[in-house]
């Protein structure tokens, strides 16, 4: 992360991402977000874009969003083999 300066964390989906199960992706999060200089982006796939979108603006879109947001359990990600 600090070599290259950019991450791309696909979060999918938006929900509960995949990508916060994983403790490497978690760790790969965390060192994007405490470099200086490195670039964070976060992406999503087409349909999960809409989907988002459509809660942010929907009637109480931004309950959701934080509820999603904060059922999120980073300490229970977990290592593959």
């Amino acid at each position: 992360v600090r070599g290259i300066g950019r991450v791309l964390a696909l979060l999918s989906p938006w929900e509960q991402p995949h990508y916060i199960t994983r403790v490497w992706c978690v760790y790969e999060l965390y060192t994007a977000m405490t470099t200086p200089g490195c670039v964070l982006t976060i992406i999503l796939p087409l349909k999960q874009k809409e989907d988002f979108r459509k809660a942010f603006v929907g009637t109480g879109g931004a309950r959701r969003i934080w509820r999603a947001l904060s059922e999120l359990r980073v300490e229970q990600a977990e290592a593959s083999v």
